[in-house]
């Protein structure tokens, strides 16, 4: 789906389904209260997943929609009128792009011309909720990946301020409450483990070793892993990390990570920024579901703020 930049004479403005430009208009919310940032952002992430139809207003709905769709819906849910196609770029106020906030709309000129070709909703830390042509589906993706960002739009008041600055936690397989493994695993000590022992499995089709956190913010978190390395261990184990809003996440909002445990052991190894959402929750797990020979392993899992 391709946006027209709004134009001052709504007349020459050949092919655009929306009404004519509406430049003082403001968005009207129901019931006068006031939604936030994180409203929008809670709102949209409902329809993480909902398959990219092209097209105009007649072929929007919650099983399908494109990008102007998806922003419509998002903030129609809330009770915030916005209206289809450019007629969007009128609405709230303009935001200078130095000063965007999670929850503003985004309008992207994908090929530099001023023609506005693309609208998100900025979410947190970097990334954009929309519904994306490339990925085939509504997804929460990093900003810097989608060229062209334009103009932003400001419909609702700030987000509330939860900071994850300074968030900093470690899991070691001993600690009660926070580890659990399913029968399969055992302990064993070696050289390089974090902590008094480290926990461990051969391959099978059987559960995994799980790691649980107390999250403060749905927010990017940098995520490391613990272990002892060996030359018999395995070469790709499947490390699990809860994100469910991940481009790459499985059906159970897993994204999966391979680790080779042969090298590499006695230090944090970092499995890169995931997204992870708020709460006390099992978030981080090796698995057994290896092909390859070698003992899996579960020692110990840092997250800390991104």
């Amino acid at each position: 789906m391709v946006l027209l930049r709004p134009v001052e004479n709504p007349s020459i403005r050949v092919g655009c389904r929306c009404r004519g430009p509406h430049p003082d208009r403001r968005a009207s919310q129901e019931g006068g209260i006031m939604a936030t940032g994180d409203d929008v952002i809670r709102q949209g992430r409902k329809y993480l997943g909902v398959p990219y139809v092209s097209g105009g207003p007649e072929s929007c709905s919650a099983s399908g929609m494109d990008c102007d769709c998806f922003t419509k819906r998002t903030f129609n849910d809330l009770g915030i009128a916005l209206g289809w196609w450019t007629d969007q770029f009128n609405y709230g106020t303009p935001v200078n792009l130095s000063s965007i906030m999670p929850g503003d709309l985004l309008f992207f000129s994908e090929d530099g011309s001023g023609r506005l070709t693309h609208v998100g909703i900025l979410s947190y830390n970097g990334y954009l909720l929309h519904a994306s042509s490339y990925f085939g589906k509504v997804v929460e993706a990093e900003l810097k990946y989608v060229d062209g960002l334009y103009a932003a739009r400001r419909l609702v008041g700030a987000p509330n301020s939860t900071s994850t600055t300074g968030y900093s936690r470690v899991v070691d397989n001993a600690n009660s409450g926070r580890f659990y493994k399913y029968p399969g695993w055992g302990l064993a000590s070696a050289s390089g483990q974090y902590g008094r022992d480290y926990a461990r499995a051969l391959p099978a089709r059987a559960n995994a070793a799980w790691f649980k956190f107390d999250i403060p913010r749905t927010a990017d978190y940098n995520v490391y892993i613990w272990h002892p390395a060996s030359s018999g261990f395995n070469r790709a184990m499947p490390f699990g990390v809860y994100s469910p809003s991940h481009v790459y996440a499985d059906g159970s909002g897993m994204v999966w990570n391979y680790v080779d445990l042969r090298s590499g052991g006695g230090r944090w190894k970092s499995l890169g920024r995931h997204r992870i959402p708020a709460g006390d929750n099992w978030v981080a797990a090796s698995s057994r579901w290896s092909n390859y020979p070698g003992y899996l392993v579960a020692d110990a899992v840092k997250i800390t703020s991104a």
